[in-house]
C-alpha cells in the first residue's frame, strides 16, 4: 500500500510506494500530470545511475571524493546512492521541502544526519561560518516548470559555493530537461537561460569544463562539470570511470560516457 506525505509545495500529497524493495515517488506536477518522479531499489542499491554517475565523474577526475554537498536533496535517492556506493563519504544536504527529508529518512533510511531544510543562500552562509569545506558540490535545483530558479543562479551565490570547495575541487550542475543533440526538441528560452548560467559559472570557476549527456534516448539531462584542473581525452575519462567502478563498487553504466562535450556543446544554445 502506498504512503502519503503532505508538502506545502504541491496541491496533492506525495505518494511513496515500496514494491519488493523498489521505492518510487509519485507527484502531481504543476502541469497536472501524475508521474513517477524517481525510484530507488533498496536491494540492488540502484537508481538512475547514468545521471548520478555523470555528476560524480567530475569528482572522480580529480581524486577520491570524501565530502559532498548536495543541493537539493529531493526525496533522498541521490544521497542514498552515495551512501551505498562511495565508501567513507560524508554528506551535507540542503532541501527546501521538509516532506522530502522525511521521506528520505523514513523510506530510504538515509544515514547522513546533516540534512538542512532552509533557503539555499542562508544555509551556505551558515556552512561558511562553521568552516565547512567540500570536495564536490552537486547542484540539482529546479522547479516543476523544469527550470532552475533564477534566484539561485547569480554570481554572488556561485562565489559563495566556490568558497566552500576544498582546494579548488568540483562543482557539478544538473541542466534538467535539456536537448543538445536534437535541435527540433530544443526549448530556445530554456537554452538561452542555461547559456547565461553557464557563462556565470565559467566566470566564477576558472578551471576546465566538461558536459555529459545523461544517456536517455528521448530527452536529456546534462551534467555540467566545472573547475576541472585539466582537460581529459575520452579514453582518459573512460579509464578513470572504469577504475572507480571497480574500486568504489559504483554501478557500471556505459551510457554515462556515450556523449562527452567540451565548450562546443554550447553552440546548441545560440
Amino acid at each position: 500500500m502506498p504512503k502519503y506525505y503532505k508538502s506545502k509545495f504541491y496541491d496533492s500529497p506525495i505518494e511513496v510506494l515500496n514494491d519488493n524493495w523498489d521505492v518510487s515517488v509519485t507527484i502531481k506536477d504543476c502541469f497536472g500530470r501524475k508521474s513517477i518522479y524517481s525510484w530507488y531499489n533498496l536491494e540492488d542499491k540502484n537508481s538512475q545511475s547514468h545521471y548520478i554517475n555523470k555528476c560524480l565523474l567530475g569528482g572522480f577526475l580529480q581524486q577520491d571524493i570524501k565530502n559532498i554537498l548536495v543541493i537539493w536533496v529531493w526525496w533522498g535517492a541521490f544521497v542514498k546512492y552515495l551512501e551505498d556506493h562511495v565508501p567513507g563519504v560524508t554528506i551535507t544536504g540542503i532541501e527546501i521541502d521538509e516532506a522530502m527529508i522525511e521521506i528520505a529518512q523514513k523510506e530510504l533510511n538515509i544515514k547522513s544526519k546533516d540534512m538542512i531544510v532552509w533557503d539555499i543562500s542562508d544555509v551556505i552562509d551558515q556552512l561558511s561560518d562553521r568552516g565547512a569545506y567540500y570536495d564536490l558540490i552537486l547542484f540539482d535545483v529546479y522547479w516543476w516548470t523544469w527550470e532552475i530558479p533564477k534566484s539561485v543562479t547569480n554570481n554572488d551565490l556561485f562565489l559563495k559555493l566556490k568558497s566552500l570547495l576544498e582546494n579548488d575541487w568540483i562543482f557539478s550542475i544538473n541542466y534538467s530537461n535539456f536537448y543538445p543533440l536534437w535541435e527540433s526538441f530544443i526549448d530556445i528560452s530554456v537554452s538561452k537561460y542555461y547559456k547565461t548560467i553557464h557563462k556565470s559559472l565559467q566566470d566564477v570557476f576558472w578551471g576546465n569544463f566538461l558536459a555529459f549527456l545523461s544517456g536517455e534516448s528521448e530527452w536529456g539531462n546534462v551534467a555540467g562539470i566545472y573547475n576541472l584542473k585539466k582537460k581529459h581525452t575520452l579514453n582518459e575519462i573512460k579509464s578513470i570511470y572504469y577504475k572507480k567502478v571497480q574500486s568504489n563498487e559504483i554501478i557500471l553504466d556505459s551510457r554515462i560516457i556515450e556523449w562527452i562535450y567540451l565548450d562546443n556543446l554550447w553552440n546548441f544554445l545560440a
